[in-house]
């Protein structure tokens, strides 16, 4: 009895299974293939896609000396660590869609099957193979035109014509998404994201604000909303809005980000403050006061910069120069941030007209300052253009000296030359010692440290060793 059970239900299995065909558009068929796709792979899937997202923003290294990227998509190579788990979202998104897709007279019945393509293109636009996942983008958009799904694959569409450098693209997108009226509210925050993104590479600042602003308010994540505040405000920097800059700064810390940007926020923040301001004492007093946090001491260089730019606002040259040189004194490990001081005191110098240390300056920041600096072309030029300038000085100089000497008396000729030989003769002396000075003090240094070294070696009874008591070699 139970073995006829049993066969009537496997016949009654067998012929539900076999009326669920992917060819006829009946409530049994779309809901059983909409159930399994959504559930045998979509869910997997996705959930694969959101955790290479999260490894891709943990592995992006933000660079605080200028505009942070929009988007944390990190380098090919750290995009190579998720290659696994985006090949299985593929695969299990692939296979949803070959079992379960309804496309019959030209629409798609299965809801979930856009969703699974959608799943595939940013499992590759991850993986960084940008042209295979423009293609599935452009494959959505131009398919699923009455699917709302569509506008996700436009935008994502663009993303990618962005990470292609097909800026054209990506603007004639960008034009066709503003004025699309039929845009659900859901992909909004996306799309001012992605536009603001693009107006930020086109350096077009009043619409990168624009759209900074509504993906900051739009956003639904803690996170991208204080991410999107914090460029918005280093916009507002750059343009010399300094005002707009210092609240949204202040904004952004009172929203508790992670560390690293709570700092440089505080940092920027003192750097775009009104000096005369309420504030602007206790902007002093916190800047001091994070000299003192053990927490700072690799940040320190950072501080004295900030502070040397409270300096500058409040026309304080000398004091800005000092603390400029601090900034570098103490620069560790931070090669942007010595050159980007350097710099500071070139600019200085020049407005000050010292072109000979401007040159020395400049040069030491082109020195320091790596070449993936955004401004780093026109750091090299401006030191180009200063040596010339001081090799054209030298020449005047030179001939100068030669028509002056040239003016004198045989006697009075030779008493100059004395003369110039001499301070040589001197300033040459000088350097020996001070070299002399310095080596001496580099031998004590090292002599002081051998000697501490011996002295913490451990003696007979596993104590440190001294010259006194019974741990003396000879007793």
């Amino acid at each position: 009895m139970k073995s006829s059970n049993h066969v009537k239900y496997f016949i009654i299995l067998t012929l539900f299974l076999s009326a669920c065909s992917t060819q006829k558009n009946t409530v049994i068929n779309r809901a059983y293939h909409n159930l399994t796709a959504h559930y045998n792979g979509y869910f997997n899937a996705r959930e694969r896609v959101k955790e290479g997202t999260k490894t891709l923003s943990a592995l992006h290294v933000d660079h605080y000396d200028r505009v942070l990227d929009v988007f944390k998509y990190a380098t090919d190579d750290k995009a190579k660590t998720i290659y696994p788990d985006m090949d299985e979202a593929i695969k299990k998104s692939s296979i949803v869609i070959q079992r379960h897709s309804m496309f019959i007279n030209g629409k798609e019945r299965c809801r979930w099957i856009p969703d699974n393509y959608m799943i595939i293109g940013k499992a590759q636009f991850l993986k960084h193979d940008f042209w295979t996942a423009l293609e599935t983008f452009q494959y959505v958009a131009s398919t699923y035109k009455d699917n709302p799904k569509r506008f996700d694959g436009l935008i994502w569409q663009m993303q990618t014509q962005m990470q292609l450098g097909k800026m054209a693209d990506a603007e004639y997108m960008l034009d066709y998404l503003k004025n699309e009226k039929q845009l659900p509210s859901k992909y909004k925050p996306l799309f001012a994201a992605v536009a603001a993104d693009f107006y930020l590479k086109k350096e077009n600042y009043p619409k990168a604000i624009e759209q900074l602003t509504k993906a900051a308010d739009l956003a639904t994540k803690r996170a991208d909303k204080i991410r999107y505040s914090y460029i918005l405000a280093q916009i507002y920097q750059k343009v010399d809005s300094n005002d707009k800059a210092f609240a949204i700064y202040r904004k952004v810390i009172k929203m508790n980000p992670e560390y690293e940007m709570a700092f440089n926020a505080k940092i920027n923040r003192a750097r775009s403050f009104d000096v005369n301001s309420a504030d602007a004492q206790q902007v002093k007093d916190e800047l001091n006061k994070m000299l003192k946090d053990e927490k700072n001491k690799d940040y320190l260089d950072q501080i004295y910069y900030a502070l040397s730019g409270i300096s500058m606002r409040e026309k304080d040259t000398t004091e800005a120069f000092q603390f400029l040189k601090k900034s570098v004194a103490a620069s560790t490990n931070n090669a942007n941030q010595k050159g980007i001081s350097y710099l500071e005191m070139g600019e200085i110098s020049f407005r000050k007209l010292d072109f000979r240390a401007a040159q020395l300056y400049y040069d030491s920041a082109a020195t320091n300052i790596t070449s993936d600096y955004p401004d780093y072309a026109l750091i090299q030029n401006k030191k180009t253009n200063l040596s010339r300038l001081i090799k054209n000085l030298n020449i005047i100089s030179h001939e100068d000296s030669l028509l002056t000497l040239g003016r004198l008396s045989e006697t009075e000729q030779y008493s100059r030359i004395d003369d110039i030989i001499a301070a040589e003769e001197a300033e040459s002396l000088r350097k020996k010692q001070e070299e002399e000075a310095a080596k001496a003090k580099e031998q004590e240094e090292q002599s002081n440290m051998q000697f501490s070294q011996f002295q913490n070696q451990p003696g007979k009874d596993g104590m440190p060793g001294n010259s006194t008591g019974s741990s003396w070699y000879f007793l």
